[in-house]
């Protein structure tokens, strides 16, 4: 290694080391000004990342956040594959291998940096959906570690591995971010219109074989549900939200208002479709007696006897489920981490 190599490796191992304020933020400086020199802008912000990551979570949440703003082509790479490579446990290394294996920018990763970077390059792959820019990242992004593979110095190359990872994950349709804000909603008790607005977005959470959800749909002139929720088997539930405060139960125990009034809509929804086939296939080809789901109040807020009441009325109701907010939310949790551990990423 060269003396001004060696110099520039220093410098990084002492931001890393040092925990005074502003070293963060320099790191992230580093990140988002492009280098002249031909081959320092492929080993500074691998440096940099790695001296990100030995500051722990912190350190992964700056890299995450500089990520919109990380310039050219290498830069963004060098962010994307540190978190790639971190989430498996490894640190990325620049094409010279600059730093020695002896450094503190190779310190082994503790587990909770391993689960932040893996957060936070899941949320990148949700990005993708809706993001040309990052869409293409992760093109490059496979592109660069197909190109490593072939000249990286350790023959059991984990590419093959990483990448059907990377093409697993990109297919699951609940990411933590979507988790987060769901959980955020319901802690807020924000307006019923929220709520929608998320469902619309993220049907999944609602059914998990779920292919569109279809808003205030109107058949007829008598009746707007508040969706019809259509299933990859091409079956139609009719799905009624409330708000997570809506209560379920009176004071006295006996169903509430609220849902009685709800439940009631979603049975004369069903009965409607029932009576009108003809003229609602038109709009929703191939439906006939749709179930329903009424989503309303939150599982935290009932007593035991509440509980096991709800859960009676549920066993012997085979037309609606009545699920509460906080019960969407474990059941996607549930769903994720399954699919997960599936595709190995547990």
């Amino acid at each position: 290694m060269s003396e001004y190599l060696r110099n520039i490796v220093h410098e990084f191992e002492q931001l890393a080391l040092n925990s005074g304020p502003g070293t963060v933020a320099k790191l992230k400086q580093y990140l988002k000004e492009l280098d002249g020199g031909t081959n320092e802008k492929h080993i500074i912000p691998y440096l940099a990342c790695n001296a990100l990551i030995y500051k722990g979570v912190d350190g992964v949440k700056a890299m995450t956040d500089v990520l919109p703003e990380a310039p050219g082509h290498v830069y963004p790479m060098a962010i994307l594959t540190s978190l790639l490579q971190a989430s498996e446990g490894y640190h990325a290394k620049d094409f010279f291998e600059s730093a020695e294996s002896n450094s503190i920018l190779y310190n082994p990763i503790n587990d909770d940096v391993r689960v932040a970077a893996r957060s936070a390059f899941l949320s990148f792959l949700d990005d993708c959906r809706t993001s040309p820019e990052s869409f293409d990242r992760l093109i490059n992004l496979l592109y660069h570690e197909q190109a490593r593979s072939s000249y990286e110095r350790d023959a059991n190359s984990r590419f093959h591995e990483v990448a059907f990872k990377i093409l697993t994950e990109s297919t699951l349709r609940i990411s933590e971010r979507h988790i987060d804000k769901l959980d955020r909603l319901i802690r807020a008790g924000g307006r019923e219109e929220e709520y929608q607005k998320f469902f619309t977005e993220n049907p999944i959470f609602l059914n998990p074989l779920a292919s569109q959800l279809i808003s205030k749909h109107k058949l007829g002139d008598d009746f707007i549900t508040d969706y019809v929720l259509e299933t990859l088997t091409g079956e139609y539930v009719a799905v009624e939200i409330e708000k997570p405060s809506d209560p379920i139960f009176t004071q006295s125990n006996d169903f509430s208002y609220q849902f009685t009034h709800a439940f009631g809509q979603v049975l004369d929804f069903i009965e409607w479709i029932e009576q009108n086939v003809a003229y609602a296939q038109k709009k929703l080809p191939r439906i006939a007696s749709p179930r329903g789901i009424l989503v309303i109040g939150t599982r935290a807020s009932l007593s035991e006897l509440q509980e096991g009441k709800l859960r009676r009325f549920n066993k012997n109701s085979n037309a609606v489920e009545v699920v509460t907010f906080d019960d969407l939310l474990s059941r996607a949790k549930t769903l994720q981490e399954n699919i997960r551990y599936r595709a190995g990423f547990s």
